[in-house]
């Protein structure tokens, strides 16, 4: 079986992720972020840095971000919904999870699982 590679852009390295440090406010929620796509990850990594200077995590002057790459031998076993595309279906999970567990139709059958096993890829 091939590996499947993650990537997560950053203003940090992180080597093991942690769903606390996560905010809360984010497009699907609460959760550490990952992209099959190296390059979204690369664009990512200068909000981060904005978001970490913002919170004053890191200082004004900082501009050093990374690509972390995560290696994964069986996703089979999450708990997934695919978005092949950022098209209407894709938009319309964004503005439910937006609206705070407003989840309805297709999307209700991902809601009842933990978040810790919870994997949304678009």
């Amino acid at each position: 079986m091939a590996k499947t590679i993650l990537y997560h852009g950053s203003y940090c390295i992180v080597q093991k992720p942690n769903l606390s440090l996560c905010n809360m406010d984010k497009d699907f929620g609460q959760g550490f972020y990952l992209t099959t796509s190296r390059s979204q990850a690369e664009k990512f990594v200068s909000t981060s840095i904005k978001k970490a200077i913002a919170r004053k995590i890191v200082p004004s002057s900082y501009c050093r971000g990374f690509i972390n790459k995560f290696e994964f031998d069986n996703i089979e076993n999450l708990s997934c919904h695919i978005f092949q595309n950022a098209d209407a279906s894709w938009l319309h999970c964004v503005a439910a999870h937006r609206k705070r567990g407003c989840i309805k139709g297709e999307f209700e059958k991902t809601n009842g699982v933990s978040k810790h096993k919870r994997a949304l890829i678009a």
